[in-house]
Protein backbone atom coordinates (compact mmCIF):
# COMPACT_ATOMS: atom_id res chain seq x y z
CA UNK A 1 0.00 0.00 0.00
CA UNK A 2 1.60 3.42 -0.78
CA UNK A 3 1.69 5.92 2.14
CA UNK A 4 3.43 9.07 3.20
CA UNK A 5 7.00 8.84 2.95
CA UNK A 6 6.84 6.39 -0.61
CA UNK A 7 8.60 7.61 -4.08
CA UNK A 8 6.25 7.16 -6.62
CA UNK A 9 7.30 6.38 -10.33
CA UNK A 10 11.08 7.45 -9.40
CA UNK A 11 9.33 10.89 -8.85
CA UNK A 12 6.97 11.93 -6.56
CA UNK A 13 8.37 11.63 -2.75
CA UNK A 14 4.78 11.99 -0.99
CA UNK A 15 4.72 14.08 2.23
CA UNK A 16 1.13 14.75 3.34
CA UNK A 17 -2.02 13.02 3.10
CA UNK A 18 -4.38 15.91 1.84
CA UNK A 19 -7.93 13.59 2.06
CA UNK A 20 -9.19 10.53 1.46
CA UNK A 21 -12.04 8.58 0.36
CA UNK A 22 -14.08 5.56 -0.93
CA UNK A 23 -11.79 5.18 -4.00
CA UNK A 24 -8.47 6.27 -2.66
CA UNK A 25 -6.05 8.76 -1.39
CA UNK A 26 -4.99 12.08 -2.20
CA UNK A 27 -0.93 13.15 -0.80
CA UNK A 28 0.56 15.88 -1.13
CA UNK A 29 3.73 15.14 -3.29
CA UNK A 30 7.18 16.84 -4.29
CA UNK A 31 7.99 16.62 -7.34
CA UNK A 32 12.19 15.91 -7.51
CA UNK A 33 12.76 15.99 -11.20
CA UNK A 34 10.96 19.68 -11.48
CA UNK A 35 11.42 20.65 -7.22
CA UNK A 36 7.76 21.80 -7.40
CA UNK A 37 5.10 20.99 -4.86
CA UNK A 38 1.77 18.70 -6.58
CA UNK A 39 -1.18 16.56 -5.47
CA UNK A 40 -0.73 12.98 -6.37
CA UNK A 41 -4.46 11.02 -6.18
CA UNK A 42 -3.99 7.30 -5.96
CA UNK A 43 -6.55 4.56 -6.66
CA UNK A 44 -7.19 1.87 -3.88
CA UNK A 45 -4.62 -1.17 -5.06
CA UNK A 46 -7.27 -3.77 -4.28
CA UNK A 47 -9.50 -1.33 -6.47
CA UNK A 48 -6.74 -0.79 -9.57
CA UNK A 49 -6.59 -4.12 -9.76
CA UNK A 50 -10.20 -4.26 -11.16
CA UNK A 51 -9.77 -3.54 -14.89
CA UNK A 52 -13.10 -1.22 -15.16
CA UNK A 53 -12.12 0.70 -12.32
CA UNK A 54 -8.97 1.06 -13.34
CA UNK A 55 -10.01 2.52 -16.18
CA UNK A 56 -12.76 4.47 -15.14
CA UNK A 57 -10.12 5.89 -12.96
CA UNK A 58 -7.54 7.01 -15.96
CA UNK A 59 -10.40 7.44 -17.80
CA UNK A 60 -10.47 10.94 -15.43
CA UNK A 61 -6.97 11.54 -16.32
CA UNK A 62 -7.79 12.01 -19.94
CA UNK A 63 -10.48 13.86 -19.52
CA UNK A 64 -8.79 16.29 -17.17
CA UNK A 65 -5.53 16.20 -19.71
CA UNK A 66 -7.99 17.32 -22.37
CA UNK A 67 -9.85 20.17 -20.90
CA UNK A 68 -7.26 22.91 -20.69
CA UNK A 69 -8.62 25.87 -18.87
CA UNK A 70 -8.58 28.38 -16.28
CA UNK A 71 -11.12 26.85 -13.99
CA UNK A 72 -10.60 23.19 -14.50
CA UNK A 73 -8.01 21.75 -12.22
CA UNK A 74 -4.80 21.41 -14.46
CA UNK A 75 -3.57 17.27 -14.78
CA UNK A 76 0.61 17.09 -15.13
CA UNK A 77 0.91 13.63 -15.06
CA UNK A 78 -0.51 10.07 -15.06
CA UNK A 79 0.26 6.26 -14.68
CA UNK A 80 0.64 3.23 -12.87
CA UNK A 81 3.44 2.11 -10.64
CA UNK A 82 3.70 -0.95 -9.19
CA UNK A 83 -0.05 -1.47 -9.52
CA UNK A 84 -0.76 1.89 -8.05
CA UNK A 85 -2.63 4.36 -10.59
CA UNK A 86 -1.87 7.93 -10.21
CA UNK A 87 -3.00 11.02 -11.26
CA UNK A 88 -0.53 14.21 -10.37
CA UNK A 89 -2.43 17.55 -10.43
CA UNK A 90 -1.31 21.11 -9.49
CA UNK A 91 -1.58 21.57 -5.60
CA UNK A 92 -4.10 24.17 -4.71
CA UNK A 93 -4.32 25.51 -1.61
CA UNK A 94 -7.63 26.73 -0.66
CA UNK A 95 -11.03 25.96 0.26
CA UNK A 96 -13.51 23.75 -1.03
CA UNK A 97 -16.87 25.77 -2.21
CA UNK A 98 -18.84 23.51 0.23
CA UNK A 99 -16.68 25.42 2.95
CA UNK A 100 -17.58 28.91 1.83
CA UNK A 101 -21.30 28.11 1.32
CA UNK A 102 -21.62 26.83 5.17
CA UNK A 103 -19.68 29.74 6.30
CA UNK A 104 -23.25 31.64 5.79
CA UNK A 105 -24.91 32.65 2.55
CA UNK A 106 -22.75 34.30 0.24
CA UNK A 107 -22.70 38.23 -1.12
CA UNK A 108 -24.74 37.45 -4.82
CA UNK A 109 -22.28 39.44 -6.36
CA UNK A 110 -19.69 36.80 -5.24
CA UNK A 111 -22.22 33.89 -5.74
CA UNK A 112 -22.23 35.52 -9.88
CA UNK A 113 -18.56 35.51 -10.24
CA UNK A 114 -18.32 31.60 -8.88
CA UNK A 115 -21.22 30.33 -10.77
CA UNK A 116 -19.86 32.03 -14.02
CA UNK A 117 -16.86 30.54 -13.44
CA UNK A 118 -18.04 27.09 -12.79
CA UNK A 119 -20.51 27.13 -15.81
CA UNK A 120 -17.46 28.57 -18.00
CA UNK A 121 -15.40 25.41 -17.18
CA UNK A 122 -18.68 23.16 -17.18
CA UNK A 123 -19.38 24.02 -20.89
CA UNK A 124 -15.10 23.39 -21.74
CA UNK A 125 -16.26 19.78 -20.76
CA UNK A 126 -19.38 19.55 -22.90
CA UNK A 127 -17.84 21.28 -25.81
CA UNK A 128 -15.79 18.64 -25.39
CA UNK A 129 -18.11 16.12 -25.69
CA UNK A 130 -17.24 15.36 -21.45
CA UNK A 131 -20.27 15.09 -18.58
CA UNK A 132 -19.26 15.10 -15.54
CA UNK A 133 -21.87 13.84 -13.76
CA UNK A 134 -21.35 14.56 -9.89
CA UNK A 135 -21.60 17.78 -9.80
CA UNK A 136 -21.28 19.34 -6.29
CA UNK A 137 -19.71 22.01 -4.33
CA UNK A 138 -17.18 19.69 -3.08
CA UNK A 139 -16.08 19.05 -6.44
CA UNK A 140 -15.40 22.94 -6.75
CA UNK A 141 -12.25 24.26 -5.00
CA UNK A 142 -11.86 28.14 -4.36
CA UNK A 143 -7.82 29.32 -4.46
CA UNK A 144 -6.31 32.55 -4.70
CA UNK A 145 -6.11 34.50 -7.97
CA UNK A 146 -4.75 36.89 -9.54
CA UNK A 147 -5.17 40.28 -6.84
CA UNK A 148 -6.10 37.46 -4.29
CA UNK A 149 -9.40 37.34 -5.06
CA UNK A 150 -10.56 33.23 -4.88
CA UNK A 151 -11.34 31.83 -8.11
CA UNK A 152 -13.26 28.50 -8.86
CA UNK A 153 -11.53 25.16 -9.95
CA UNK A 154 -13.87 22.54 -10.98
CA UNK A 155 -12.35 19.22 -10.12
CA UNK A 156 -13.02 15.26 -9.56
CA UNK A 157 -14.03 13.57 -13.08
CA UNK A 158 -13.97 10.49 -11.86
CA UNK A 159 -17.73 9.73 -13.03
CA UNK A 160 -16.81 11.32 -15.91
CA UNK A 161 -18.67 9.75 -19.01
CA UNK A 162 -17.77 10.94 -22.69
CA UNK A 163 -20.29 11.32 -25.15
CA UNK A 164 -18.28 12.36 -28.24
CA UNK A 165 -17.68 8.36 -29.57
CA UNK A 166 -15.81 10.34 -32.42
CA UNK A 167 -13.53 11.68 -30.18
CA UNK A 168 -13.05 9.35 -27.15
CA UNK A 169 -13.54 6.37 -28.65
CA UNK A 170 -16.60 3.40 -28.87
CA UNK A 171 -15.76 2.71 -25.73
CA UNK A 172 -16.00 5.81 -23.78
CA UNK A 173 -18.68 4.67 -21.81
CA UNK A 174 -17.80 2.13 -18.72
CA UNK A 175 -20.68 3.41 -16.43
CA UNK A 176 -24.37 1.04 -17.15
CA UNK A 177 -27.11 2.06 -16.56
CA UNK A 178 -29.23 1.02 -13.84
CA UNK A 179 -26.28 2.78 -11.25
CA UNK A 180 -27.54 5.63 -9.00
CA UNK A 181 -24.01 7.73 -10.14
CA UNK A 182 -24.18 11.67 -8.56
CA UNK A 183 -24.63 13.33 -5.40
CA UNK A 184 -28.46 13.15 -2.95
CA UNK A 185 -28.52 17.39 -2.98
CA UNK A 186 -27.91 17.40 -6.84
CA UNK A 187 -28.94 14.36 -8.88
CA UNK A 188 -30.93 14.63 -11.46
CA UNK A 189 -33.88 13.08 -11.91
CA UNK A 190 -32.71 10.42 -14.53
CA UNK A 191 -29.95 10.12 -12.46
CA UNK A 192 -32.14 9.59 -9.55
CA UNK A 193 -33.66 6.40 -11.05
CA UNK A 194 -30.75 5.08 -12.46
CA UNK A 195 -30.70 6.13 -16.16
CA UNK A 196 -28.32 7.62 -18.37
CA UNK A 197 -26.32 10.73 -17.12
CA UNK A 198 -25.75 13.15 -20.51
CA UNK A 199 -25.10 16.87 -20.65
CA UNK A 200 -28.47 17.92 -19.44
CA UNK A 201 -28.16 15.84 -16.40
CA UNK A 202 -25.06 18.28 -15.33
CA UNK A 203 -27.33 21.24 -16.47
CA UNK A 204 -29.75 19.90 -13.79
CA UNK A 205 -27.13 19.64 -10.67
CA UNK A 206 -25.62 23.13 -11.61
CA UNK A 207 -28.95 24.46 -11.84
CA UNK A 208 -29.31 22.99 -7.86
CA UNK A 209 -25.61 24.73 -7.58
CA UNK A 210 -26.89 28.01 -8.73
CA UNK A 211 -29.70 27.60 -5.98
CA UNK A 212 -27.83 27.19 -3.52
CA UNK A 213 -24.68 29.91 -4.73
CA UNK A 214 -27.27 32.41 -4.05
CA UNK A 215 -29.48 30.81 -1.16
CA UNK A 216 -27.28 29.25 0.90
CA UNK A 217 -29.88 25.89 0.97
CA UNK A 218 -30.37 23.40 -1.13
CA UNK A 219 -33.68 23.35 -3.69
CA UNK A 220 -34.70 20.30 -1.74
CA UNK A 221 -34.61 19.88 2.18
CA UNK A 222 -35.78 16.71 3.44
CA UNK A 223 -34.92 14.26 5.84
CA UNK A 224 -33.83 11.35 4.33
CA UNK A 225 -32.06 10.28 0.73
CA UNK A 226 -35.43 8.60 -0.26
CA UNK A 227 -37.79 11.84 0.28
CA UNK A 228 -34.37 13.62 -0.94
CA UNK A 229 -34.65 11.51 -4.45
CA UNK A 230 -38.19 11.66 -4.45
CA UNK A 231 -38.39 15.53 -4.34
CA UNK A 232 -35.72 15.46 -7.43
CA UNK A 233 -38.48 13.27 -9.34
CA UNK A 234 -41.48 15.18 -8.07
CA UNK A 235 -41.01 18.16 -6.64
CA UNK A 236 -40.60 22.04 -8.25
CA UNK A 237 -38.23 23.83 -6.10
CA UNK A 238 -39.02 27.03 -4.38
CA UNK A 239 -38.09 30.19 -5.52
CA UNK A 240 -34.63 31.66 -4.45
CA UNK A 241 -35.95 34.88 -2.46
CA UNK A 242 -38.21 32.25 -0.65
CA UNK A 243 -35.32 30.25 0.59
CA UNK A 244 -33.43 33.57 1.49
CA UNK A 245 -35.27 36.21 3.34
CA UNK A 246 -33.85 39.48 2.08
CA UNK A 247 -32.19 37.67 -1.39
CA UNK A 248 -33.86 39.73 -4.45
CA UNK A 249 -33.60 38.04 -7.84
CA UNK A 250 -34.14 39.14 -11.45
CA UNK A 251 -36.86 37.62 -13.17
CA UNK A 252 -34.39 36.68 -15.73
CA UNK A 253 -31.62 34.89 -13.30
CA UNK A 254 -35.21 32.68 -11.45
CA UNK A 255 -36.50 31.89 -14.98
CA UNK A 256 -32.70 30.20 -15.91
CA UNK A 257 -32.41 28.23 -12.57
CA UNK A 258 -36.31 26.88 -13.59
CA UNK A 259 -35.34 26.04 -16.98
CA UNK A 260 -32.03 24.57 -15.77
CA UNK A 261 -34.20 22.20 -12.82
CA UNK A 262 -37.06 21.26 -15.02
CA UNK A 263 -37.57 17.57 -14.45
CA UNK A 264 -38.43 16.77 -18.24
CA UNK A 265 -34.53 16.97 -20.06
CA UNK A 266 -35.86 18.31 -23.23
CA UNK A 267 -37.17 21.21 -21.29
CA UNK A 268 -34.24 21.90 -20.19
CA UNK A 269 -30.69 23.96 -21.51
CA UNK A 270 -29.27 20.78 -23.61
CA UNK A 271 -25.73 21.72 -22.35
CA UNK A 272 -24.00 24.33 -20.19
CA UNK A 273 -22.77 26.46 -23.28
CA UNK A 274 -26.15 26.89 -24.07
CA UNK A 275 -26.31 27.63 -19.87
CA UNK A 276 -23.69 29.65 -20.21
CA UNK A 277 -24.80 31.92 -22.89
CA UNK A 278 -27.92 32.48 -20.82
CA UNK A 279 -25.97 33.21 -18.06
CA UNK A 280 -24.19 35.93 -19.73
CA UNK A 281 -27.22 37.69 -20.93
CA UNK A 282 -28.77 38.16 -17.51
CA UNK A 283 -29.17 41.40 -16.77
CA UNK A 284 -26.63 42.87 -13.95
CA UNK A 285 -27.20 42.36 -11.07
CA UNK A 286 -28.77 39.35 -11.58
CA UNK A 287 -29.57 39.42 -7.36
CA UNK A 288 -29.04 41.48 -4.74
CA UNK A 289 -29.95 42.32 -1.04
CA UNK A 290 -32.12 44.67 0.64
Amino acid sequence: MVAVGALLDRRYALTSVLGEGGMGTVFEATDTTEGTRVAIKTLRQDLAADPALRERFEREARALFALAHPHVVEVLDFGIDQGVAYIATELLIGRPLSEAIDNGPLDPRLATLWARQLLSALASAHAQGVVHRDLKPDNVFLTRGPGGLEIAKLLDFGLVRFVDSEQWGASATLTTDGEVMGSPGYISPEQACGGRADGTSDVYSVGCMIFELYTGNWPFEEDTQVKLFRAHLLKKAPRMHESRPGLNVSPALQNLVDRAMEKPRADRYQDAVALLSAFDALPQPAAWLG
